[in-house]
């Protein structure tokens, strides 16, 4: 997992980086606007904190989701081309305390209505507005259109889906991601 997130940041080694409260943008857009970022990753969370969260969540988070929080706490990578769902502690509209989209709200209220009860849903790409997932406590993950319940694409686990939908984008962006 770190070697994919060195490697993002590499990549992005001549733009200048800013570390906020809580994240880390990569890969500045002055073009775009003075807070943008090719890439935002966000800092993993004491584990104390993970298990608070969770005990206060009507969902259980699985061991692969919380192998990869112990890594960032969700991301945005491609401005948002792939975003990672992370734990949400606050809501603010200040740039500076940005926020990951939220695992707990993605696997309850904002659940998609035709979901297996087994899925639990870790990320969204925004090139057609389709969701990865976990099914059940395997370490595969799926990704499928949020209106259908059949899988596009599957991986053995979560950083071969990281690495492939990375490079899927930056051949679309146009700019390499790897060393």
């Amino acid at each position: 997992m770190q070697s994919i997130l060195d490697s993002v940041i590499h990549s992005n080694a001549r733009k200048p980086n800013h570390a906020g409260f809580g994240w880390t943008g990569i890969g500045a857009m002055p073009e775009v606007g003075r807070a943008a970022f090719r890439h935002v990753v966000f800092a993993p969370l004491p584990e104390d904190e993970v298990e608070r969260r969770q005990r206060r969540s009507p969902t259980t988070i699985p061991p692969h989701a919380l192998a990869y929080l112990a890594s960032f706490n969700g991301a945005h990578f491609y401005q948002g081309g792939l975003s990672v769902f992370g734990l949400r502690g606050e809501v603010s509209r200040d740039p500076d305390h940005r926020q990951p989209f939220d695992l707990i709200d993605q696997n309850g209220l904002d659940r998609p209505a035709n979901s297996n009860p087994e899925d639990f849903y870790i990320g969204a790409l925004d090139e057609d507005g389709s969701v990865v997932y976990f099914r059940g406590w395997a370490g595969r993950v799926y990704r499928r259109l949020e209106t259908s319940t059949e899988p596009l694409e599957q991986w053995e686990n979560f950083e071969s889906m990281l690495e492939c939908v990375l490079n899927r984008l930056a051949n679309e962006f146009n700019v390499p991601w790897h060393n």
